[in-house]
């Protein structure tokens, strides 16, 4: 993803929901999503670098492992 927004925007098309829209701090941007199934995960954008996501690290590990059929994990 290009930036925090793109994310979210995604996220939304896939039927994650927005417990917490994206805030801004001094140095990042960080948003909180639950996706359909229920688990919850963060955005994070630094506003100087690229995004990365909490949600690499944690949904396509777990969330993929429980749910390998679904679309976010093809």
């Amino acid at each position: 993803m290009d930036s925090i927004d793109d994310a979210i925007s995604k996220a939304k098309q896939n039927g994650a929901i927005i417990v917490r829209d994206k805030m801004e701090f001094d140095e990042f941007y960080l948003a909180y999503m639950v996706d359909p199934t229920g688990l919850g995960f963060g955005l994070i954008q630094s506003i100087e670098k690229s995004l990365q996501t909490i949600a690499e690290a944690f949904l396509l590990k777990s969330h993929c492992k429980q749910y390998p059929s679904k679309v976010c994990c093809k």
